[in-house]
């Protein structure tokens, strides 16, 4: 019988903890049909599913539409919001969406691919967004 330290050695474990993670990655994906019919834009990084449920890009940090800070940060609000319109508004869009969580206001935390790219990544090439990873003090002023 192999000793605790061989067993968390073993490659199998980590093997096992990867696909758990693949197969739950698989189980909270979604994807949507017609984009028109089943999605609509909220806000710079907010969306609102046909069945009510309120989506979020967590990965990004947007410009705050209501509440923002200046006029420059309002209008590249506005504008993330129509570049996020006209691309879920082509016919024959694939939306996936992989849920991750909940946030404190109740929105789903989630990353959203349309045909198969991913939006945030989008939106930060875009000049809209940036990673979450830099930090909230930085402006858009």
């Amino acid at each position: 019988m192999p000793t605790l330290q061989q067993q968390i050695s073993s490659p199998w474990p980590t093997r096992l903890a990867v696909v758990l993670v693949l197969v739950i990655a698989c189980l909270f994906s979604t994807e949507l049909p017609a984009a028109s019919t089943s999605l609509s834009v909220v806000g710079s990084r907010t969306f609102l599913l046909s069945t009510g449920e309120r989506i979020r890009l967590f990965d990004i940090v947007t410009p705050d539409v209501e509440h923002c800070s200046c006029i420059r940060e309002c209008l590249l609000g506005q504008e993330a919001i129509g570049f996020l319109q006209r691309l879920l508004s082509r016919e024959d869009v694939t939306i996936r969406i992989e849920r991750y969580g909940i946030d404190p206001d109740g929105a789903t935390r989630v990353k959203m691919f349309i045909d198969s790219r991913d939006v945030s990544t989008l939106l930060i090439n875009g000049g809209f967004a940036r990673p979450a990873m830099l930090t909230r003090a930085m402006g858009w002023c």
